[in-house]
């Protein structure tokens, strides 16, 4: 990956004395969409950075900052990231390219008042400061290793936590729901442990929360879900199109189906594009739809995956998300094209 640099810029006078110096130094994905590192290189140009440079990532990688400089003229070299998902994570703050007054903002606070002007700045979601949030996120990125497919929630949930590092807890409110969930129906082996974890307890009336630890260290806990709380989501929205996420669901094919059920074809699809499916049981069950009994009918057609996708899905009332796991590993969201709260018209 090409680094991109800014030519230093000529220090600002004020009050007789030198303004503080910003010099960014970002790590971005490997998997960031083309196009990317120019979006953010005319965005912090134009905002003025006093030196850019955007790289590929190494090992030891940690989103902070440093002083150099004179206490009369401070260096504030920050090192950030630029995730897969085309966010920038700057101490204190989270951003995408549509951020540029609060991106200016961070640079302001941070030009005049130092590191400590940032500190407490921006509460992320669960309470989380946002090394807690980024600590969270690379632990629940850990992939699933094991098969979950008819094995018994109480007894997967433990197993993924297990190999988390941070404290897995159950509300005693929740344990009777997790004793008598139905078995696993779905294999989300090779998901990551957020995602997947967020998806198995979704039926069962449950939810995974981070949160900060009595200790001060964040810890998980699931939970009897509730609207008016935050829980971690099944998978993230990419910023990138989907033609870059998953360029393969824009492939064409020949395609005809005669009553065919509708998991069948969406197993099919899912072994094509190499990507998993993950259906909202939930959802599902309160439109009472059952995706084996739905039968799919499509006439003889040379189409997009995407466009034959969105043809089976409606013949069920279903629509599709493209998301991303905790590794960013793309994945379809199967819902209802309606709301679990609003009766279809």
């Amino acid at each position: 990956m090409t680094a991109a640099l800014l030519p230093e810029r000529g220090l600002a006078q004020r009050a007789g004395q030198a303004a503080a110096r910003i010099e960014l130094e970002l790590a971005a994905a490997r998997e960031l969409a083309v196009g990317a590192h120019q979006q953010w290189y005319e965005l912090l140009t134009a905002l003025k950075v006093d030196k850019l440079r955007i790289r590929g990532p190494q090992a030891g990688d940690e989103v902070g900052i440093t002083t150099a400089g004179t206490a009369q003229a401070p260096v504030y070299r920050v090192v950030g990231q630029i995730t897969a998902r085309n966010e920038l994570l700057l101490p204190g703050g989270r951003f995408s390219p549509r951020d540029r007054e609060r991106l200016g903002n961070w640079l302001k606070k941070l030009r005049e008042g130092g590191p400590r002007a940032l500190e407490g700045d921006e509460k992320l979601p669960f309470g989380l400061r946002q090394e807690q949030f980024m600590e969270v996120s690379r632990d629940l990125g850990r992939p699933i290793e094991f098969e979950t497919r008819e094995g018994k929630l109480a007894e997967v949930l433990g197993r993924a936590g297990g190999s988390l590092e941070y404290r897995l807890l159950v509300d005693a409110a929740a344990r009777g729901a997790l004793e008598g969930a139905e078995p696993v129906l779905d294999e989300v082996r090779g998901l990551s442990t957020g995602t997947a974890l967020a998806y198995l307890l979704r039926p069962a009336g449950l939810m995974l929360q981070p949160r900060p630890g009595a200790d001060g260290q964040p810890e998980y806990l699931v939970a009897v879900a509730d609207a008016r709380q935050s829980a971690w989501p099944v998978g993230w929205k990419p910023q990138q199109k989907e033609s870059e996420v998953l360029p393969e669901l824009f492939q064409v094919l020949n395609v005809e189906l005669t009553d065919v059920p509708l998991d069948e074809v969406l197993n099919a699809i899912s072994e094509r594009l190499k990507a998993p499916i993950l259906l909202d049981r939930h959802a599902l069950l309160w439109h009472d739809i059952d995706v084996h009994e739905v039968r799919i009918n499509l006439p003889s057609k040379r189409t997009s995956y995407v466009q034959a996708l969105r043809r089976v899905l409606a013949q069920a009332k279903l629509k599709y998300e493209l998301r991303l796991d905790e590794q960013d590993r793309p994945f379809l969201w199967i819902t209802t094209q309606y709301p679990v709260r609003a009766a279809a018209p």
